[in-house]
């Protein structure tokens, strides 16, 4: 049987740092700058689609992240409906040496 993944391609993709924050944890999130927001390898702001029923401005927050994550990455997207998944796995891929 061939091995698809070394064991050192998985430890450098376990060792990347994401972190995941949701629409609903509020607007103001972004503008907190926590250690999460400001040196995470990825930002994952999820349920976007939940935003306009806990009256979060999406622009203003994407706007938020944007100016305080710099050139880190980040997605806006929605896990369950799909939305941002293939950013993410393409990110896992590269930044995990897998690609």
């Amino acid at each position: 049987m061939q091995q698809l993944v070394g064991v050192k391609q998985i430890f450098q993709l376990l060792a990347r740092c994401q972190t995941a924050i949701d629409v609903c944890m509020g607007a103001d999130i972004p503008r907190k700058k926590g250690p999460a927001l400001m040196k995470s390898d990825m930002l994952v702001v999820n349920k976007i689609e939940l935003a306009e029923h806990v009256e979060v401005d999406l622009a203003q927050m994407r706007a938020d992240t944007s100016a305080n994550r710099g050139d880190l990455p980040f997605i806006f997207g929605s896990m369950r409906k799909g939305v941002g998944v293939t950013e993410l796995a393409d990110f896992l891929k590269i930044q995990g040496g897998l690609q």
